[in-house]
Parts: C-alpha cells; sequence; structure tokens
C-alpha cells in the first residue's frame, strides 16, 4: 500500500509539533488493513477519510492498494484500486 499525503504548507516548519504525525497515519492504515474488508475501493475511501480526520491541515489524500495473488481462476499477477480524495483548503 503507498499513501500520499499533501497538507497545507506553514510559513516556516520548525517544530515537530507543525508536521503530520506518520505513526498515527500508520497506526488508521493497520487497523483498517485487519478488518476484512469485502472491496478495495471501499477499504481506500474508509482510509482515506480517517487519515483526513488525523489533523485539518490535510488537503489531499491519494491511497494505492495492491492485493498480492487475487483468487482469481488462472490470473496470476496482482490486482489493485487507486483513490485520491482532495478536501477543501
Amino acid at each position: 500500500m503507498n499513501a500520499d499525503i499533501k497538507m497545507k504548507a506553514s510559513d516556516k516548519i520548525d517544530d515537530i509539533s507543525q508536521t503530520l504525525d506518520y505513526c498515527k497515519v500508520y497506526e488508521v492504515i493497520k487497523a483498517f488493513m485487519n478488518q476484512p474488508t469485502p472491496l478495495l475501493e471501499t477499504l481506500a475511501q474508509r482510509i482515506i477519510e480517517s487519515v483526513h480526520q488525523l489533523d485539518d491541515r490535510i488537503v489531499d489524500v491519494s491511497l494505492t492498494i495492491t492485493k498480492c495473488c487475487p483468487p482469481i481462476i488462472g490470473f496470476s499477477g496482482n490486482v489493485g484500486v487507486s483513490l485520491q480524495k482532495k478536501f477543501d483548503s
């Protein structure tokens, strides 16, 4: 899985409190990935919304989820979904 998060820029970033806590982002993603979800699209939407709620400076979240070895008869490879959502700033 890949996540790309865009935030409003500060004039000067010189303190850890001005950054996004990527540990919290990881915990959100991990929690959702541990819950069975029938559709990758639904999973991506839920993760994007939850990540956005972590910080009001987030203006855009892009997420790509890849499923290795999907249960498709005769298919060899990966399938995945990419979703992006922009939020009003």
